[in-house]
């Protein structure tokens, strides 16, 4: 009678293929996850290529780049909590319709009313204002708490280029109060308080000049309604600017010490927020989810990637319209 002879697996050798197909699997995980966080990155660099485009057309149309708010000295109430840049470009990115149910002429709380239209109108996810590879999609107060809850306010990840300090100019304006400060507030790059700036008249050349910046990382406890613009704390009628209260929101100030990607690192380092920026509004703590840095755009249009490595003279440099600084991105 012939022998049959049956082939099988040892267990040692099944250990063994069963390891294998686990480490393929992780690695075919790691290939997707990446595949996906390069669509989410180019997705983010697409949305600030848009909102670039927007500031051109707005710009075309009103002859200056928009601004954090302010519209002269006002000790009114209306004239205290303004819209901001992303209000003023609403036309320009299909949401026209949106930009009619506001009024630039109210608070952006309208008073406080809960029926105010600029407090609905912050409640409408933009999706165009918000970066994919992040999940803080929500306005925080300073206790890191919704800002708002009836409706719920949605944030941006994108900032306007208000102008860099710590490099050879003092801050225009200095700290909103000395109890409770909210960073300098610069008036040397492109959008800011006030600012009437028209792409035509930046010496520095648009393609040397940040036009946004990114902050979309977790944890950061300075987001505000999308809508959100200047905030006057505290005024007098003497017209004395230094002398005022008062923050930017939907522009920021570039500071030396915070440099690229400060919250995640102080999180990964410290297991928790540092104080030094955690509670500044008009400084920006410019930083997100992407692997090694974060995108901006310049003011020719066009978007790049702006590694967490780089010189912060160099990002002083773009940060200013008109200092004749000769350098460039790496």
């Amino acid at each position: 009678m012939k022998k049959t002879t049956i082939f099988g697996f040892t267990l040692v050798e099944l250990l063994v293929v069963i390891a294998i197909i686990g480490v393929l699997i992780a690695l075919l995980l790691l290939a997707v996850q990446a595949a996906r966080e390069a669509a989410r990155r180019m997705q983010c660099s697409n949305n600030m290529k848009q909102l670039t485009l927007a500031l051109h057309n707005y710009q075309d149309v009103m002859f200056a780049l928009p601004n954090d708010g302010w519209f002269g000295w006002n000790s009114g109430v209306t004239n205290r909590h303004h819209l901001g840049i992303h209000v003023r470009i609403l036309h320009f990115i299909e949401q026209g319709s949106l930009y009619e149910t506001m009024d630039t002429t109210l608070n952006y709380t309208t008073d406080w009313a809960p029926s105010g239209y600029n407090v609905s109108g912050a409640g409408n996810r933009i999706a165009g204002f918000l970066c994919p590879s992040s999940e803080e999609v929500f306005a925080k107060n300073d206790s890191g708490g919704d800002e708002r809850t009836n409706p719920r306010w949605y944030t941006t990840h994108y900032y306007g280029n208000a102008g860099s300090v710590d490099n050879t100019s003092p801050p225009v304006y200095p700290r909103a109060t000395t109890t409770n400060p909210k960073g300098e507030i610069s008036a040397l790059g492109v959008m800011t308080v006030n600012s009437k700036i028209s792409l035509d008249n930046i010496p520095d050349g648009t393609s040397n000049t940040f036009a946004l910046l990114e902050i979309s990382w977790y944890n950061f406890w300075g987001y505000r309604g999308w809508h959100r613009g200047t905030y006057i704390h505290t005024s007098n009628s003497s017209g004395n600017l230094n002398t005022w209260g008062y923050s930017i929101t939907s522009c920021k100030t570039i500071r030396r010490d915070f440099y690229i990607n400060i919250g995640p690192r102080s999180l990964a380092s410290a297991g928790g927020i540092s104080a030094g920026h955690q509670q500044y509004r008009s400084v920006g703590s410019f930083g997100s989810n992407h692997s090694g840095g974060i995108n901006v755009s310049l003011c020719d249009g066009t978007v790049r990637f702006l590694t967490d490595t780089v010189n912060m003279n160099t990002v002083l440099a773009f940060g200013t319209n008109d200092f004749g600084e000769s350098v460039a991105l790496p």
